[in-house]
């Protein structure tokens, strides 16, 4: 009798809930199913996976800030030179420095068009260097005729002014914004495409933070967007 007990528990312990279900104890957890990895996956009775690190509940990459998650800068911050972030006619022009680096504004280095006038940054403002990530409102040119119906402001590097590769910038608004233009050169150069903003219809026309600054749908001309940033 005391030999058939003993078989007898023997038989319940192997086919109790938890209890190791084969040769290769590779018991899953408490509701006994074999994970057939070696490694018990706790309570639930499933395997956890080979231990990978990011099988957590979030990436750490998709924070703020951090490897293109939200808040990494966006297109605009692609660019590798200044770019035009605001124009408000009569008033001023702000660009945008979307580098790591400062850039000084000297001597005939940057300047404005709209045809057929071509100021320098440094004409209008001596001594401005614009930090990295920062900006800098330049006042309107006097010689410049665009309003808020229509115009467009090019940005160039250097001169001459025929020269696509010199031209870092350029956008256009509304009608009647001149013959000849520098439309034609910003198409070449990459730098625009299709038609202009619309007119101007608040405070200024404003660079749409993530956008790359070539075409209407970059710039809003009620001047209701955020300020442009870079990380």
């Amino acid at each position: 009798m005391r030999a058939r007990c003993l078989a007898w528990i023997a038989a319940l312990a192997l086919l109790s809930p938890g209890c190791d279900d084969g040769d290769d104890g590779t018991d899953a957890g408490p509701d006994g199913v074999d994970a057939a990895t070696g490694e018990d996956a706790g309570p639930t009775g499933e395997d956890a996976g080979a231990g990978d690190p990011d099988a957590g509940a979030a990436d750490e990459d998709a924070g703020p800030g951090v490897d293109g998650g939200p808040g990494a800068g966006g297109a605009h911050c692609d660019a590798t030179d200044l770019i035009i972030e605001a124009v408000d006619p009569g008033a001023g022009i702000t660009v945008f420095n979307p580098t790591d680096a400062a850039i000084a504004i000297d001597g005939s280095s940057y300047a404005f068009c709209s045809r057929p006038m071509y100021p320098t940054l440094a004409s209008i403002e001596s001594g401005v260097t614009i930090a990295a990530g920062g900006n800098h409102t330049f006042d309107w040119p006097s010689t410049f005729a665009d309003t808020d119906d229509g115009g467009e402001i090019a940005l160039y590097r250097t001169a001459p002014f025929g020269t696509a590769d010199n031209l870092i910038d350029f956008v256009c608004w509304g009608t009647g914004h001149g013959t000849p233009n520098r439309q034609g050169l910003a198409e070449s150069a990459g730098l625009w495409a299709d038609f202009c903003a619309g007119a101007i219809g608040g405070d200024a026309l404003t660079r749409v933070p993530d956008t790359d600054g070539t075409d209407a749908a970059s710039y809003d001309p009620t001047g209701a967007t955020e300020p442009l940033a870079c990380p």
